[in-house]
């Protein structure tokens, strides 16, 4: 199921976190008359991925770059992995199955790879799963598979890797 929040409920968190991190203890003290329990709405954040906990002191780069590699490798022969080390936040972060595939790809090639290599590297990892992309309702045939991919190509260079380096996931 889903949960509708109206967005005056979250506001005031939204715009405290926009400023940077903040302690849960000040998110806490936050005063808003549409909002019944702040606890409530902040661990409902948490667990829909809108917001993350984290650490108040960053972690290594290079140690979250190595254990994500370690971890889009095991995505790629298989192994369910929902989330990449974040150093920036001290945490997790979350990412899907087809993140993970698209980052194991890019970095078998060093970052050094276009579109249609991508999309090619990645289909060729969800063949060898025998997994299918679902888009709009339906599984997407082998035919669309590589076009589908590269059309998405530049969500992954232009937004996930510069938001995985703003986070200290990625060198």
């Amino acid at each position: 199921g889903g949960l509708v929040v109206d967005y005056g409920v979250v506001a005031d968190i939204v715009a405290a976190l926009s400023e940077g991190p903040k302690p849960v203890g000040a998110l806490m003290a936050l005063k808003n008359s549409n909002r019944l329990n702040t606890r409530s709405i902040i661990l409902s954040m948490i667990d829909a991925e809108m917001i993350t906990v984290g650490a108040a002191d960053p972690g290594s780069i290079e140690t979250a770059w190595r254990f994500n590699a370690a971890v889009a490798r095991a995505a790629a022969g298989g192994d369910s992995c929902r989330h990449l080390a974040a150093a920036a936040l001290g945490s997790g972060l979350p990412v899907s199955e087809l993140d993970l595939l698209l980052l194991d790809t890019w970095l078998s090639r060093d970052g050094d790879i276009g579109p249609d290599d991508l999309a090619s590297g990645v289909a060729q990892r969800l063949k060898a799963l025998q997994r299918r992309l679902q888009f709009r309702g339906g599984p997407i045939t082998d035919v669309q598979l590589q076009p589908h991919i590269a059309r998405l190509a530049p969500i992954f260079f232009d937004q996930l890797l510069p938001k995985w380096r703003r986070l200290g996931a990625l060198q």
